[in-house]
């Protein structure tokens, strides 16, 4: 029996599990922030603005039609709103953007024990990737519940560094932010994008090729189990909180431009510009935040070829995690974060563009036939049926 009551506790797990997906290697370890926030100067706020709407949206979007179908599947999503053929291709695109993603969470987990630590980059790489396949293993809903608990205290971390910083060098904004607008570190710092614009698009479409089915996947979840309401403002919460912590944490790292921008992990140099011991124990935060997207990430790459809890599922996720650390240990870090998440985010971006145009769509068709709504009342077998003969004909168009 579902529960009317506004669950505060539910809603804060989704707060949790927004931010967990979302915090990941790069902005972990800071790497994200420079090539997309840093590398704008003063315009990281407009790339900012442009990321919040783009996730916001989209994750709404994918949430309600996901509970509005009552898909058999997340991955339904793509053709609900892109059509039979499209929807295939962004489908197996986005399985294949969350594997190139998780690559980069292995080759991120391996640089950081290497960076700190001196820990061989194959160890520390193999350390992520078994763990990755353990929860993995446990599917959809041990993944919530274990990177749910574990988010929160990575993003007051992370933040702490960043506020830390900001109060001892605040001086050093401004001269930095006019050094990389000087085009000062453009030989030395990777940027993604060739203006704001472009980055803000890249930005909010590679994130939104992580959610995408992973938000339609919960939103069906709350068709038997209530909640959608406590999902979506978690999600909300959780991106607006992601959006600021982007922002503040771009400033920690411009106030010491000159120490981070050549750096694997710039996050670790200013833990050890506030306290030596401290950059030892934030190596191990660090690691922590990869470990909460390279989960989800891999469970959304698999779930794309193989069913949750098959054989064939646990196959595929042995098979890619052995995959993933092989490259991750022969192609430097910075590297991977540049050619995936930039080329990538721009097809990201292009999916953007197509689910707001439906989402609109979607929205008028709604207010002129109001009976429409009588499909969300379906039993769930007549539901998904309806995904496939009603909501996706042949032609293409999506029939709201």
């Amino acid at each position: 029996m579902q529960s009317s009551k506004f669950s505060i506790g539910l809603m804060l797990t989704y707060v949790g599990a927004t931010c967990a997906l979302a915090i990941g290697a790069g902005f972990s370890s800071g790497q994200e922030l420079l090539q997309y926030f840093v590398a704008y100067g003063w315009q990281m706020i407009l790339v900012a603005a442009m990321f919040a709407f783009i996730f916001i949206y989209v994750n709404y979007q994918c949430a309600a039609r996901g509970k509005e179908r009552n898909l058999a599947d997340g991955t339904q999503i793509f053709e609900v709103f892109c059509g039979k053929y499209l929807g295939k291709f962004f489908n197996w695109f986005c399985g294949l953007f969350c594997y190139l993603s998780f690559i980069i969470m292995v080759s991120g987990a391996g640089t950081t024990l290497y960076q700190q630590y001196n820990v061989p980059v194959v160890v520390g790489s193999a350390i992520m990737a078994v763990l990755a396949v353990i929860v993995a293993i446990m599917g959809l809903q041990g993944i919530v519940n274990v990177i749910s608990k574990v988010a929160p205290v990575i993003i007051v971390l992370v933040l702490g560094i960043a506020v830390i910083t900001l109060f001892t060098h605040a001086s050093g904004v401004v001269p930095g932010i006019q050094a990389v607008e000087a085009g000062t570190y453009d030989g030395v710092m990777e940027k993604v994008g060739q203006n704001w614009f472009m980055a803000g698009l890249s930005y909010g479409g590679f994130m939104i090729l992580w959610f995408v089915s992973f938000m339609a996947n919960l939103g069906v979840k709350t068709n038997k189990e209530g909640g959608f309401k406590e999902l979506i403002a978690g999600n909300v919460i959780g991106s607006v909180i992601y959006t600021v912590a982007c922002v503040v944490g771009a400033c920690a790292l411009v106030s010491e431009i000159d120490l981070t921008a050549s750096q694997g992990i710039p996050n670790l140099i200013l833990a050890n510009q506030i306290w030596p011991p401290l950059a030892t124990i934030f190596a191990v935060i660090i690691y922590a935040a990869i470990f909460t997207s390279a989960c989800p990430l891999l469970y959304n790459a698999v779930t794309t070829v193989a069913k949750e809890g098959s054989a064939r599922y646990r196959v595929a996720v042995l098979v890619g995690a052995v995959v993933a650390l092989v490259v991750a240990v022969f192609v430097p870090y910075q590297g991977l974060v540049n050619a995936i998440y930039g080329y990538c985010g721009y097809v990201g971006a292009a999916l953007f563009v197509v689910i707001l145009v439906q989402g609109v769509r979607f929205t008028i068709e709604r207010r002129k036939n109001p009976d429409q709504t009588k499909f969300d009342k379906l039993p769930n077998s007549e539901k998904r049926s309806g995904i496939q003969k009603n909501a996706v004909p042949n032609d293409g168009q999506i029939v709201a």
